[in-house]
């Protein structure tokens, strides 16, 4: 799974770097919120917690644009409160501990209540199916599986494209994968080659062997191996670390060399429920935090298959966007 997964994101933000909105002010709309609010235990547990507000949220922007714009904003910590604010439309979602869900924006009138999130949740049909089983098993993706990515950035004037995936061979110290890149005004193809290693049921990048259709072929090496991820076996609440390691990159008769960012992993739910245009699937939420980019990835449980990414700056602006539109 590891070539559809953080690989993606990284190479999409490693090239520019945006700032994002002030935290301060947030900061301070929530302090204020404080004052009125009662502080109370909160009545779900963390990780299911986050991933049914993610959900509430993520349905919120997609039926009210006009007041949840962008789509996507990050979720956000603070004292008793776990909120997104939405910059296009200068407003702010939100849920105490006690499982209060308000709002807060000139649109709305200032803060508004709205309801309890079981209640929300329950409406708009979310099933937490993350404390039905702490840990699960990833076997896939499967030789001669096939999948389509839309994937959107958004920093540098964005740009938009759908990529196509085709695994040509995969094991435990190998992977090939075909692609097919098309956006406005191009279309590329290409094949990259993983090699792995399995230490103590981890998967380690030993290099990575990219060719493209344009010719610019390159070779990238890393020392010591960098740490990816678990092989097949996923626990909630479990994590790790990547320790920076020197990458060399050669390319077209030039060498690069420079060294990785640390960067730590947390299975933040298991069995989270996630729809994207190509259907609804049964995921592993991973976070993943770096120096200058905080990234979501939700990977199918039956196919292997990362079927969401989701890329932000340290400020909470999203970076990269990219959904699952086909998987055979």
């Amino acid at each position: 799974m590891w070539l559809d997964r953080r690989i993606r994101v990284c190479q999409a933000h490693k090239e520019s770097t945006r700032e994002g909105h002030a935290m301060g002010y947030a900061v301070r709309l929530f302090r204020w919120i404080l004052f009125i609010t009662l502080i109370a235990t909160s009545s779900l547990a963390n990780a299911d917690r986050e991933s049914g507000i993610r959900a509430l949220f993520g349905w919120a922007e997609n039926e009210f644009p006009s007041l949840f714009s962008p789509p996507g904003a990050m979720l956000q910590n603070y004292d008793i409160w776990t909120f997104s604010y939405y910059p296009q439309t200068d407003t702010y979602a939100g849920v105490n501990v006690q499982g209060e869900v308000w709002v807060l924006g000139d649109v709305f009138g200032g803060l508004v209540y709205v309801d309890r999130l079981d209640n929300l949740l329950a409406q708009i049909g979310y099933v937490d199916n993350s404390s039905g089983g702490g840990c699960v098993d990833i076997d896939g993706p499967y030789q001669g599986s096939r999948m389509v990515m839309h994937s959107e950035t958004f920093f540098d004037g964005g740009m938009s494209m759908d990529v196509e995936i085709t695994v040509v061979e995969v094991s435990d110290t190998r992977q090939v994968v075909s692609s097919i890149s098309t956006g406005a005004g191009f279309r590329t193809t290409g094949v990259g080659v993983l090699d792995l290693e399995v230490v103590d049921d981890m998967v380690y990048q030993k290099a990575v062997h990219r060719s493209y259709s344009y010719g610019r072929d390159s070779v990238s090496t890393f020392t010591p191996s960098l740490l990816l991820g678990p092989l097949k076996r996923y626990c909630q609440g479990d994590t790790w670390r990547s320790p920076s390691v020197t990458e060399t990159t050669v390319s077209g008769g030039f060498t690069t060399v420079f060294q990785t960012d640390v960067t730590d992993s947390e299975v933040v739910a298991v069995r989270a429920s996630v729809t994207v245009p190509a259907g609804t699937y049964s995921t592993v939420e991973i976070k993943e935090t770096s120096v200058d980019l905080i990234s979501y990835t939700w990977i199918d449980i039956e196919s292997g298959h990362a079927v969401k990414v989701e890329g932000y700056d340290p400020a909470g602006a999203l970076l990269v966007r990219q959904e699952a539109t086909l998987i055979q």
